[in-house]
């Protein structure tokens, strides 16, 4: 165990846990905001569409957090992967957004912990306000490559650049970030600024690079 790890296990998923555990704009009564977000972040930005997807067709939604983004879509098979996933089907307030989904589409696990039955499965991956709440953000990224298929979207919002903070091991380097996103994603846009309520220092919207 990596003193990083341990910090993360043992001080920044506490908080996160506790912020979702209490009112915040994924609860019910607030989907004026909730709607407003991802309309903006899939279609604004990433130019998808609600009928964009098939039923056999995959999307993953890297550190889904306490309510699946992805039912935003009308169809595809949706996989939910949060460290803190089997804690978030616990609260009540929550628990219908998650109703729809068998047990085999939501993985409680680190996303850095790869998910051998998704490799080279994903139509799709969403990783939005993530990467810089986790203990190797460089894993992950890696992972979303193994999980793409060859023409798969892949979905990226992400702070970085700053300093590390309660809930946010941070990605201390840009450079570094852009580096590693260079090596294994081919820019379809990108954007710094966000949209109101969604600012995220980078959005990124990509397709697998050539292996």
């Amino acid at each position: 165990m990596t003193d990083k790890y341990k910090e993360w296990k043992e001080v920044h998923q506490p908080f996160e846990l506790s912020y979702h555990q209490h009112g915040n704009f994924r609860w019910p009564g607030r989907e004026d905001i909730w709607d407003e977000q991802w309309d903006n972040i899939f279609s604004l930005f990433g130019k998808q569409k609600k009928d964009q997807f098939t039923d056999d067709q995959v999307l993953i939604d890297i550190g889904c957090g306490s309510r699946p983004a992805l039912s935003w879509f009308e169809k595809g098979k949706q996989y939910n992967i949060d460290p803190l996933l089997e804690d978030y089907l616990k609260i009540e307030k929550l628990q219908q957004y998650w109703e729809p989904f068998t047990k085999d589409q939501l993985i409680s696990a680190p996303a850095e912990e790869l998910q051998t039955q998704l490799i080279n499965k994903a139509d799709f991956i969403l990783c939005w306000n993530v990467l810089d709440h986790t203990y190797d953000w460089k894993k992950i990224l890696n992972n979303c490559f193994e999980y793409l298929k060859s023409d798969g979207i892949f979905l990226l919002g992400t702070d970085h650049g700053g300093k590390e903070h309660i809930g946010h091991p941070g990605i201390q380097s840009s450079e570094e970030l852009f580096e590693e996103l260079d090596s294994k994603f081919k820019t379809i846009d990108y954007s710094k600024a966000g949209f109101k309520r969604c600012r995220i220092g980078a959005w990124l919207l990509a397709k697998k690079t050539n292996e």
